[in-house]
């Protein structure tokens, strides 16, 4: 893995061309999320995520989430967006709060799966220039299997990794809350952003 230290503005952008270089050419790259590092691949590369699935063990079966950069390319990816997924894109977005919707059935991708697409906006300015480069990105967590979410980049698992962008110690705590919003409003796991915030919002 060669990595890129988010401290030196050279590196920084250096780090950005060679991510952007390795997901378009379908390889993974660790870099920092919200409050923990992610692994990431190009959403719409399918040998990107078949990597992503193999290396973080997320079965066929299962969406993996999907990093954006801006609100507006939730209509790209779900088939319809519910007002109360604007409400909380707007109220909580960059952030860690990932939103379920229905696909968008002609999107020709392996991140989401037949029923459900999870979709994130992340806080880290570094995350967010990686996506407005790439485009959407397929994201997992980054830590190694049975510990705690990574907070620096030495604590990833950097199985299959090819690039690794440091921005030194994130602050950590609890991971993103999910939202499910195919039928209503279902706070599957609440995480960073209370349940109650997240209903609050909504009245």
């Amino acid at each position: 893995m060669r990595t890129y230290a988010g401290d030196d503005a050279v590196q920084r952008a250096a780090g950005t061309r060679a991510a952007t270089t390795a997901m378009r050419s379908g390889r993974l790259v660790l870099a920092p999320a919200d409050l923990h590092y992610a692994v990431v691949a190009d959403a719409f590369s399918m040998a990107g995520v078949a990597r992503l699935r193999e290396a973080r063990q997320v079965p066929e079966g299962a969406a993996v989430p999907v990093f954006i950069d801006r609100r507006t390319t939730l209509h790209a990816l779900w088939g319809r967006v519910p007002r109360d997924a604007e409400v909380l894109a707007r109220r909580f977005w960059p952030g860690p709060l990932t939103l379920i919707g229905k696909p968008q059935l002609s999107l020709a991708w392996d991140a989401g799966v037949s029923d459900a697409v999870a979709i994130r906006m992340p806080l880290h300015p570094w995350m967010l220039a990686l996506v407005a480069a790439v485009g959407p990105l397929a994201a997992t967590g980054a830590q190694v299997p049975g510990q705690p979410q990574a907070t620096t980049l030495d604590q990833c698992d950097q199985t299959s990794i090819s690039i690794g962008l440091d921005a030194g110690e994130l602050e950590g705590g609890l991971a993103s809350t999910v939202v499910d919003l195919r039928s209503g409003v279902e706070v599957v796991r609440e995480g960073a952003i209370g349940a109650e915030a997240i209903m609050e919002s909504l009245r």
